[in-house]
């Protein structure tokens, strides 16, 4: 499992290293002091299960989402929708 973690690291991490944080959200159940995705600005609906997604911006403006799952050993494929057009979506797989 740490060599698929690794792998999925050096896949986004460049990418990631140039965008900002503009909010990271959970489903439910809510792990402790976490938000709601509900409070997304860019979600608008996920499939069930436990997911974590992560909204960013890039240095010309352009949003970008990251829906990932907490527990990587599950596979469970995701489904969501988007209130708004986000310019690029990242996914772990």
């Amino acid at each position: 499992m740490l060599h698929r973690v690794n792998g999925e690291i050096l896949n986004l991490g460049d990418t990631l290293l140039r965008l900002k944080s503009t909010g990271v959200f959970h489903t439910k159940p809510l792990p402790e002091l976490t938000r709601d995705g509900s409070e997304s600005k860019l979600l608008s609906s996920i499939s069930e299960g436990q997911w974590v997604v992560g909204e960013f911006v890039d240095g010309s403006g352009q949003t970008l989402l990251h829906v990932g799952q907490p527990r990587l050993h599950e596979g469970t494929e995701s489904g969501y929708n988007v209130q708004r057009q986000a310019q690029g979506a990242m996914r772990d797989r």
